[in-house]
């Protein structure tokens, strides 16, 4: 039954990694897809200088030293466009794969990146349920329990067993005699001490593999609520840095139609904003990777704050 049980639970915590593998790759496709959008609407935008500066050069107008920072504007977004979109395709083709999917099926996400933001309490209290919730520690248990009723067995075999039987013959004249049968089996050289060692070793491995894995869920938690904490407040800080460069492209928008702006400083806020941007979005999925980590590893749902996720996919 112990075997069994492990057998399940194995199981139960293979599901497990599954679904921390499926948030990772929603919040990748969703971050990238972001991303795709960010970087084509600045694509639209510096459309309209590339021609320009082309007449310019034509027309003897301006030189390629000056038109060089125009010029690798738009050849540097295609290229971060492009390179967003070869990843963009294969963490779709991964969540294809994961959940089963036909590779031309199309998948519409539904919901915001993974968040939580446990307190300090919050996680230790995790960390001393962790032995009675989560599944891999629980077969831990169960292999253990399972490895000490071989160990019984095993000390069991050193004693000498005794066979008792009941025997009944009729011979061709329909006589019929009645008799008993004794066996004794005697471990008379090693007394079994060899499978008993191989079976103590086994539950001491056993053993030191949990107090292990229990020990290095301790200093991982710690580890992912320090980052958290500092991830909290670094994307707190860009968005305000983000969104103070978003108005001053807005402003520099204005201010070059109106010819009040010289497209070098022009083409320079632009970079800056669009680079604040793609970093947000990089924290922002960093973060959410770092909270799926932390929940998968604690195992407990409680601490997610997030908003309901699911994936509608249509299968052909």
């Amino acid at each position: 039954r112990s075997q069994a049980e492990q057998v399940n639970l194995d199981l139960l915590w293979a599901e497990w990694q599954t679904v921390a593998q499926a948030r990772l790759l929603f919040d990748q496709v969703l971050t990238l897809r972001a991303q795709q959008a960010r970087l084509t609407t600045e694509l639209a935008a510096l459309a309209p200088l590339e021609p320009s500066i082309s007449t310019a050069l034509r027309a003897g107008n301006l030189t390629y030293d000056s038109a060089s920072a125009g010029l690798n504007a738009g050849a540097d977004v295609r290229k971060r466009l492009a390179d967003s979109a070869i990843a963009l395709h294969q963490a779709e083709t991964d969540l294809h794969v994961l959940l089963g999917l036909a590779p031309d099926a199309p998948l519409e996400l539904v919901g915001t990146p993974y968040q939580t933001s446990p307190t300090p309490e919050q996680a230790q209290q995790a960390l001393a349920d962790l032995p009675r919730r989560r599944p891999d520690l629980l077969a831990l248990q169960a292999g253990y329990q399972s490895q000490e009723a071989k160990l019984r067995a095993a000390v069991l075999a050193q004693f000498p067993a005794l066979n008792i039987g009941f025997n009944t013959a009729r011979d061709t004249s329909n006589v019929t005699t009645h008799g008993f049968s004794i066996g004794i089996t005697l471990p008379l050289f090693d007394r079994n001490r060899g499978n008993i060692a191989i079976e103590k070793a086994t539950r001491q491995q056993l053993k030191d593999d949990y107090e292990a894995r229990v020990l290095d869920t301790r200093s991982d938690m710690q580890r992912l609520v320090a980052d958290l904490a500092t991830l909290t407040q670094q994307r707190a800080a860009l968005a305000a840095h983000a969104h103070q460069l978003d108005t001053a492209r807005h402003a520099a928008e204005a201010a070059w139609q109106q010819r009040l702006l010289d497209w070098p400083t022009y083409l320079a806020i632009r970079s800056n904003a669009l680079s604040a941007d793609l970093d947000l979005l990089d924290l922002q999925q960093q973060q959410a990777t770092q909270a799926i980590a932390l929940e998968a590893l604690l195992g407990n749902t409680d601490l997610a704050t997030a908003h309901p996720v699911s994936v509608k996919a249509a299968t052909p």
